[in-house]
């Protein structure tokens, strides 16, 4: 059980670093489409269930191993392509950028999915259920940044 608990916090921590790269991306694209106020809205609505999403990964990374395991994630040296983006680099395009949080949102999926079987297996359920409705939500941006028209969609 001891590596299954490790193997749960270690999916969840990779998850968290996913979430925070999505949030800063979703910043990003949001601070350069204040003045559309649909898409603007909607990125934002989209920021805040990021945002939720991670106090839930922080809260079942503490139920599981305590506030050390949580200080840890703060200080963490992620690797290359978990790192977070670099803010308004000249020559960015838009769409490759709702691409990207749309690619890290089909990772986080995966790590999802993971989680989900990880924590049944270990007993961990409340870390399943948390893991369960993230990962309905993530469907559900993937659904809408496929979508045609993401200036009207809501995610």
């Amino acid at each position: 059980m001891t590596d299954q608990r490790q193997d749960l916090l270690h999916l969840l921590g990779d998850a968290y670093a996913l979430a925070r790269k999505v949030e800063r991306l979703l910043e990003r694209f949001g601070n350069r489409h204040v003045r559309h106020a649909a898409l603007a809205s909607t990125i934002d609505a989209c920021l805040k269930q990021t945002l939720d999403q991670q106090r839930l990964l922080v809260d079942c990374m503490h139920r599981i191993e305590g506030e050390g395991h949580i200080s840890r994630l703060g200080n963490a040296n992620l690797p290359a392509d978990m790192q977070p983006a670099q803010s308004d680099r000249p020559g960015d395009d838009e769409p490759d950028e709702l691409a990207s949080v749309r690619a890290l949102t089909l990772q986080e999926i995966d790590i999802y999915t993971s989680c989900i079987a990880t924590a049944e297996s270990s007993g961990f359920f409340e870390t399943k259920l948390a893991c369960e409705g993230i990962l309905s939500q993530k469907f559900a941006l993937v659904a809408w940044l496929s979508g045609d028209d993401l200036s009207t969609a809501s995610a």
